[in-house]
């Protein structure tokens, strides 16, 4: 493509057409996302970022340009020359990343000169108000993402495109001389040759290519931010996709020839019977609260309803049963897989432990409600989970079978509980016991005349993170009990061995 050096750096003085723009802001773009400025990584851009046009990067044909600086202007002190505030005060003086950038057209590049003239017409009806033809598009790697904003991104490339994603992206002809004698001296001749030499590779490899029938593989062809579906509307469900839509800040192709079937709106009036995900259901003027349509009335968990024009079908999580916590299941089904059981498996131990947990747990926190107790769940939480376990001590309070280190019958009434605690039937962990007793009055000195309380409950807590903090007081209050319990038969047995 270059037969010497000397045919790359006569060009020197004059490298190519300067452009300069607004790569990327802060503004929604029309994929939905938005893009924080100071979370963007452009340290590749200055070093071997190019511009390639309308976001391919297959031919060599596309690449188009060398992204020259790259400048990341969060507030005015960031501003480093007149042409950075010009676009600054563009868009309201908000934060932008700024791109300039020079075009291969003097170096025969048959796309940069294609480019070039589409800059210079852009130029040359500036002053007629008409709307600008090429914008700017940030290409690169989504790195951390909150709700609807891309927190951290590393930018790789930027696109020239006649259809931005950020319409606030625009780019323009360098006019100013000064600017453009500074821009042709910040590129060093090493840098040139570097880069036309990688350049007349790739142009090697693609010929190579296309003789011997096969695709090149090329890296870092990251799709940037835009609609999913471009030229969405003039599909119809019939029509074929012979392009690639583009989605998030990663690739995602719809296959050649595949079938595309845009979602269907219902309207409030409607009885939609057959709704799937992503299908929208427009407000019911009559509801200001966000109830749209026939479904929504029957299974409203089923639909996503923050948007203010409609409502979003969600594909609903199945598998939980009523009155079990999703996230709480979805735990319990982490943990299980982690011992070596599979999915299904996982989910049917998870749903049947935390439904008999629930049911156990509720009957006896109102049971010790009833009698009196200071604190009913971490009574519940003691009697079910420290002293018998959940699945022991829900078949003995509601079957009566034996149950205790002791093996001394648990009351088959469970009005009587608290007495038959009181008695010795039964009995579990102190924090357990009614209020009344005479146990419960000893337990809670133990605990006051306790001088390290403090201590204890934290230590419990690091040992033990996933229980609640009265869960935590009532297994300290137990071992403090226990404690002093052991002293004290410790005590009698040297008593009784004098």
């Amino acid at each position: 493509m270059f037969d010497n050096k000397i045919t790359i750096f006569k060009y020197m003085e004059n490298l190519g057409t300067f452009i300069h723009g607004i790569a990327s802001t802060q503004a929604l773009d029309s994929s939905g996302e938005r893009i924080r400025i100071s979370g963007i990584d452009d340290t590749n851009l200055t070093t071997d970022g190019v511009i390639n046009w309308d976001h391919n990067n297959e031919q060599t044909s596309q690449i188009v340009g060398k992204i020259l600086v790259s400048k990341k202007i969060l507030d005015e002190s960031d501003i480093e020359n007149k042409h950075q505030r010009y676009f600054y005060e563009k868009i309201g003086k908000k934060p932008y990343l700024y791109v300039c950038a020079v075009l291969f057209d003097n170096f025969g590049h048959t796309g940069a000169k294609d480019l070039a003239a589409m800059y210079k017409f852009n130029e040359a009806v500036k002053s007629k108000d008409l709307k600008t033809v090429i914008g700017f598009s940030v290409e690169g790697s989504k790195l951390e993402k909150v709700k609807d904003e891309i927190t951290r991104c590393i930018a790789r490339k930027v696109s020239a495109t006649i259809t931005p994603c950020n319409k606030e992206c625009v780019s323009q002809l360098v006019v100013d001389q000064d600017y453009i004698d500074e821009l042709n001296k910040a590129f060093s001749k090493d840098e040139l040759n570097n880069l036309f030499l990688k350049y007349e590779e790739l142009s090697m490899d693609l010929k190579k290519a296309d003789n011997s029938g096969k695709k090149p593989k090329l890296k870092d062809t990251i799709i940037p931010n835009q609609n999913k579906y471009k030229d969405k509307k003039s599909y119809t469900p019939e029509s074929k996709v012979t392009a690639m839509g583009r989605t998030g800040m990663g690739t995602k192709d719809i296959a050649p020839g595949k079938d595309y079937k845009p979602k269907k709106t219902y309207q409030p009036n409607e009885n939609p019977t057959a709704v799937k995900v992503g299908d929208r259901i427009m407000h019911n003027k009559k509801d200001s609260i966000g109830r749209t349509g026939y479904s929504i009335y029957n299974d409203p968990d089923t639909f996503k309803t923050d948007n203010k024009k409609y409502a979003t079908v969600l594909k609903k999580k199945r598998g939980v049963p009523k009155g079990v916590d999703p996230d709480k299941q979805e735990r319990c089904v982490r943990d299980v897989k982690a011992q070596g059981k599979d999915k299904t498996s996982a989910i049917k131990i998870c749903n049947a432990s935390l439904e008999k947990k629930y049911e156990g747990f509720d009957k006896v926190k109102e049971e010790a409600a009833k009698h009196g107790a200071k604190n009913p769940e971490a009574v519940a939480a003691a009697v079910g989970r420290k002293k018998y376990g959940k699945k022991r001590y829900n078949k003995m309070i509601q079957a009566g079978k034996p149950g205790g280190k002791k093996g001394k019958p648990a009351p088959g009434n469970k009005q009587k509980l608290g007495k038959a605690m009181d008695a010795g039937g039964g009995q579990g962990a102190p924090s357990t016991l009614t209020q009344g007793s005479a146990l419960v009055k000893k337990s809670e000195n133990y605990w006051d005349n306790y001088p390290k309380k403090q201590e204890l409950v934290d230590f419990l807590s690091k040992k033990m993170p996933k229980l609640s903090k009265r869960e935590i007081l009532a297994l300290a209050k137990t071992t403090v009990y226990k404690m002093e319990r052991e002293k004290e038969e410790l005590l009698k047995g040297l008593v009784n061995e004098k």
